[in-house]
């Protein structure tokens, strides 16, 4: 029988305690298997600057004020980010504590996205994401460069019709998307 745990331990002890200090929000996958069979459980360790603001189940926000009442949350359940009118939506700023989705996190949709967001600043500390991630329909977006700690997409992660958005630069830190990978994913550019 052999015992790991990823990212950054690796093979471990079949039985005793291991302490961890991660310096940000980190999901570890403890994985045991023998010649038959393996089973995997994973834990989240939460990494916080500071007080814990952990918000509510489901988000639907249209607007800019919508979104910024949602200022300082560190842990949130669903949210969907899609503008009713174009340019409603402009900024993500106030998202900059959120570092845990526990639900499907969606920018944008392919049919009606969020023309005037360029960006996803405020994004920095965002860690994991439980379910899915769409990043979708954001005519002006340009970069993924905010998403550098993104660890973790527990299920499907669907990045389409975002024209101006040349790279998946941002996602190098990615290593878990809906299945472990042994090592974090290299994206190239096209």
């Amino acid at each position: 029988i052999t015992v790991s745990i990823l990212p950054d331990i690796g093979e471990v002890e079949l039985s005793g305690s291991l302490q961890v200090t991660p310096t940000q929000t980190t999901s570890y996958r403890l994985t045991a298997s023998n010649a038959v069979d393996s089973f995997t459980a994973r834990v989240i360790v939460t990494v916080l600057d500071g007080e814990s603001k952990v918000c509510g189940d489901v988000f639907l926000v249209s607007t800019q004020a919508k979104l910024d009442e949602l200022a300082g949350c560190t842990e949130i359940g669903n949210l969907f980010i899609q503008d009713t009118e174009p340019g409603a939506i402009t900024s993500l700023q106030e998202l900059s504590e959120l570092s845990y989705v526990s639900g499907a996190l969606e920018i944008g949709m392919p049919f009606q996205g969020n023309n005037a967001l360029s960006s996803l600043a405020g994004l920095e500390k965002l860690a994991v994401v439980d379910s899915t991630l769409v990043i979708g329909g954001n005519a002006a977006l340009t970069s993924l460069e905010n998403l550098a700690n993104l660890r973790e997409v527990g299920g499907a992660l669907i990045i389409r019709q975002n024209p101006q958005l040349n790279s998946l630069a941002g996602l190098a830190n990615l290593s878990t998307v809906g299945l472990n990978f042994p090592e974090p994913p290299k994206f190239e550019d096209d």
